[in-house]
């Protein structure tokens, strides 16, 4: 066990975006030059991940990933970890312990996902196991214990439930995307944490692929609708969870080669959409679909744009 290993959590970097030229620069008025970098090494910290960052309606930047931290020589915990910035790059005073929060629930828990409501509450999700698990922050750090059970949400579908990503419809419920038993899946709450038992099956929307698979991001439509990405499928659903098979083929499209691993999914404003991930070898792959979820043969080679980056690329929604 390396004691002295880096104890960096977060590194921000704000960045100028020019659209005419697809340039972009360091904005150098922020933080240090244009970088913020935070450690939040505790007693006997150890490894720190980033996993989310949000930018709040108010301008404020949330950043939230996992803090590996070792009590004593034989025991070790992952807790999840929330930091918030000012729009200038200082640290948040107001939120929780000099702008950071840590919080243990009694596993080694993985942060998948983060968005905030419209009331200004935080809720994330992670795993911790096999069930998936919310978590809601009040606006200044603390655990709000209206939500779920002090503040939590444990939910069970009876397999082995993975969730990825988690966003709040326009009505305040809340979605999470992942997979259960290795196969796609969308599950719905309340605002409160309340399971949906009137989303797809109690609660559950679950498709079969025909491979192993996740929904590693979702988005929601305008009318309502639910749109998911994972692996290499893109599918669509109603408001109750069915499928709606007017998209690609019976609700689903397949994407093929070179796509191999989409992480996350944008909603663009003539209603397209665009995944992200990544292809084979070392290649970051966009792809483009049209509302009805066949590709965009306008978009880069029929619908796919590639770009070798020299390295494996790895992606966190």
């Amino acid at each position: 066990m390396n004691k002295n290993c880096c104890n960096v959590f977060v590194c921000l970097v704000a960045v100028l975006t020019l659209p005419t030229a697809w340039a972009i620069q360091l904005d150098t008025s922020y933080g240090d030059a244009g970088y913020v970098q935070t450690n939040i090494a505790s007693y006997n910290g150890e490894n720190q991940f980033t996993r989310n960052v949000l930018i709040q309606a108010d301008g404020k930047i949330v950043i939230a990933g996992n803090n590996e931290v070792w009590p004593d020589e034989r025991t070790k915990e992952t807790d999840l970890a929330l930091i918030r910035y000012n729009t200038d790059g200082t640290r948040d005073v107001s939120f929780g312990a000099a702008g950071q929060v840590s919080t243990y629930t009694g596993g080694s828990e993985m942060m998948e996902g983060m968005v905030q409501q419209a009331d200004g509450k935080i809720v994330v999700a992670f795993y911790s196991g096999v069930d998936i698990q919310l978590l809601r922050y009040n606006t200044n750090g603390t655990i709000d214990s209206t939500f779920g059970t002090n503040g939590q949400v444990t939910t069970d579908s009876g397999g082995n439930d993975l969730p990825l990503s988690v966003i709040s419809q326009s009505d305040g419920k809340l979605v999470v995307s992942g997979s259960v038993d290795h196969n796609f899946s969308l599950t719905r709450f309340s605002a409160n944490g309340a399971l949906d038992t009137g989303f797809g099956v109690d609660g559950f929307a679950i498709i079969d692929t025909g491979s192993i698979s996740a929904a590693y991001s979702v988005v929601q439509q305008a009318d309502g609708k639910l749109v998911a990405a994972g692996n290499n499928h893109i599918a669509r659903f109603h408001a109750d969870g069915s499928l709606d098979t007017s998209f690609g083929v019976n609700g689903v499209n397949t994407m093929t080669s070179p796509m191999t691993n989409a992480a996350d999914l944008a909603i663009q404003d003539n209603g397209q959409f665009v995944v992200v991930g990544s292809s084979a070898g070392q290649d970051i792959s966009v792809t483009r679909f049209n509302s009805d979820g066949s590709l965009d043969s306008d978009f880069g080679t029929l619908g796919v744009v590639t770009t070798d980056v020299g390295i494996s690329p790895y992606f966190t929604a």
